[in-house]
């Protein structure tokens, strides 16, 4: 029940459309995917350690060449959490009945949320994931790149992972560099 809650709940939340891919609040704006996730690339690798990733023109040629591939008519800027993990839940009666932390909304592919749902719930309880995705896809329907967009997702939460946890707690970070990684070399 609380995976087909949790489609529900996230599907509805991506079914409200953005003006633009960027914050909520305005700041950040981009009119392409290719735009925001170039956008947001750069600024990952400029907090990055030297040399740790690989050379960033490199990664971004990897990163740009997986957006290429993209349907452009699925590139909708959509409301996205940014922090899905089962904290940010409330839960009556294995219910969810509210979502809690809305600080890292923004509107971006609304696959990017895919990230931290994979690696924090389905990564534990993959049975679930089907549930999710079905009833997800009635609130929200996939598209056909749906998977690829998903793979991009993982590879952007790395990054943010990577570079988030370098700054607060250092000793996580080389996880998130090794999953960047290992998705640059799939990909390559």
């Amino acid at each position: 029940m609380l995976s087909q809650d949790l489609g529900d709940i996230v599907g509805r939340v991506h079914g409200i459309k953005g003006p633009e891919f960027g914050d909520v609040l305005g700041g950040g704006k981009a009119t392409t995917l290719r735009e925001s996730v170039e956008s947001e690339v750069e600024t990952l690798l400029g907090q990055a350690e030297a040399d740790v990733l690989g050379d960033g023109a490199a990664i971004w040629a990897v990163i740009a060449a997986a957006v290429s591939r993209l349907d452009s008519s699925a590139s909708i800027p959509t409301l996205t959490h940014g922090d899905l993990w089962l904290p940010n839940f409330l839960v009556r009666n294995g219910r969810i009945t509210c979502v809690l932390d809305f600080e890292h909304a923004t509107y971006a592919d609304r696959f990017r949320d895919f990230g931290k749902l994979d690696e924090h719930i389905f990564d534990a309880f993959p049975g679930g994931r089907g549930v999710f995705l079905d009833s997800y896809a009635a609130a929200c329907p996939l598209p056909d790149d749906w998977e690829q967009r998903v793979e991009l997702a993982h590879m952007l939460h790395a990054l943010t992972m990577y570079v988030y946890f370098l700054r607060w707690s250092p000793q996580w970070a080389p996880q998130y560099a090794q999953q960047a990684k290992e998705w640059l070399a799939r990909n390559s």
